[in-house]
């Protein structure tokens, strides 16, 4: 270094936090490259104390220099809940940079006057927990003990939709669903405990081991020595939330699977013993409400059973999905016929489409009446379509029955029952692969 050369301050700049990231193969270079998705300055959730563990924290640097760094997250008032230490070598170049890399140790290139980004991850041990909504400072630590910030991110409180009985029906669709999350708080110090729970229903076993319904929790949690102080407020309030939005790095709690390969077997045997009992139709719609998961294949937010549509008519479900769809679901009977036997639509078919027609008929000239009937809020649903699900796949001519499904794919869709129990068969088998 010339005499006359200042010594060049690396530059760090915290950029925010990502969904995902991951660190790939540039095409054909021998060289890496981060992969980031979802950069966003705010983290939300539905109840604290919250779990930061597992976040991806995205810096930028320049001119790295140090071969230790150490950044600590603190609040506004300075409390800090966590931080990380990163150790950087400098190796020299041109070298050939490997095709994979861990999220502990990652190569990357620092150009002399550019800047690099690097993605790192927040331990799970210790775990970094917030006890609620704020503004956090990410401040790097120099050797002599005073800090310099980075950047900042925000941790907000969402409110999760409200557990109705058309919601509690959404959830029982998803393969995913959660029969009942389970939390347990206590101080490090006098290992006092905050038993809570919350469910799709209540559960006699859980309340045995000392679990204590969310919504008859207190305002807080104090322990028996004092040390540990815990507003329970929104736990309270929202602890159900994870029921229908698992996302197992959100919050400190253990999680029960409402589904298992069994007993989604047995609902399947069930479904397909009643299919041969010559039911009538209201039977088999009581089955689909009893056992939402048959409608697995129209992702749900809320499932509405029979509701009206203004005072003309009555579906048998709608669905409104995540992606802002409403679906109207027409349920016949398996031994409705589907087709002539020259191929053609047949009669008992085309007037339960002729039915669905009409509701979307309604829908169009009535929108916002009509979805306030269903006590839907307009701006919730932007498309609007129907299915009918009707007959068996068996007794129909194979070309004929395929040639009346791929017709039947515009705004009103065709399923047999065959077709839902097809559905349920194709799930148990993947989750006996996991």
């Amino acid at each position: 270094m010339p005499e006359d050369a200042q010594p060049v301050h690396t530059e760090v700049a915290f950029l925010g936090i990502a969904e995902r990231s991951s660190v790939i193969r540039d095409g054909m270079l021998e060289a890496v490259k981060w992969n980031i998705l979802g950069l966003k300055p705010i983290l939300t959730f539905n109840f604290f104390p919250a779990n930061l563990s597992g976040v991806h924290l995205v810096f930028a640097f320049r001119h790295l220099q140090e071969t230790q760094l150490r950044f600590s997250i603190r609040l506004e008032n300075g409390d800090e809940i966590g931080g990380i230490e990163i150790g950087s070598t400098a190796v020299p170049t041109p070298l050939p940079l490997p095709a994979t890399a861990t999220r502990q140790h990652s190569l990357t290139y620092l150009p002399p006057d550019g800047w690099s980004l690097m993605v790192f991850v927040l331990p799970q041990a210790p775990p970094v927990t917030t006890m609620g909504p704020g503004r956090y400072l990410v401040t790097r630590l120099t050797p002599d003990g005073a800090g310099e910030t980075v950047g900042e991110f925000l941790v907000g409180l969402v409110e999760p939709q409200p557990l109705t009985a058309e919601r509690i029906a959404a959830i029982k669709s998803d393969p995913r669903a959660l029969k009942a999350v389970r939390v347990v708080l206590s101080c490090k110090k006098c290992h006092a405990e905050c038993r809570a729970y919350a469910g799709l229903d209540r559960s006699e076993n859980l309340e045995k081991e000392g679990f204590v319904w969310y919504a008859d929790l207190s305002e807080q949690f104090q322990c028996a020595c004092g040390a540990t102080l815990v507003d329970l407020a929104s736990m309270r309030r929202n602890l159900y939330a994870p029921l229908g939005n698992f996302s197992p790095a959100a919050e400190p709690a253990d999680y029960i699977p409402l589904y298992e390969a069994a007993s989604l077997d047995n609902t399947r045997t069930e479904f397909m013993r009643l299919l041969d009992s010559h039911q009538r139709e209201e039977v088999f719609q009581k089955f689909i409400e009893d056992n939402p998961i048959l409608l697995r294949q129209f992702p749900a937010e809320q499932i509405l059973f029979k509701p009206p549509i203004l005072t003309f008519y009555n579906a048998d479900f709608a669905v409104l999905s995540p992606q802002r769809e409403l679906i109207l679901v027409e349920i016949e009977t398996p031994e409705t016929r589907l087709l002539k036997k020259d191929g053609d639509q047949a009669a008992p078919l085309t007037h339960a489409i002729d039915q669905v027609q009409r509701w979307l008929g309604v829908l169009d000239e009535h929108r916002v009446a009509a979805l306030a009937s269903m006590k839907i809020d307009a701006q919730m649903v932007g498309n609007i379509r129907g299915v009918v699900i009707a007959g068996r796949d068996r007794g129909n001519d194979k070309d004929h029955l395929r040639r009346l499904k791929g017709m039947l794919s515009g705004r009103i869709t065709f399923l047999t029952f065959d077709d839902l129990a097809a559905s349920l068969a194709a799930l148990i088998e993947q989750m006996r692969r996991l």
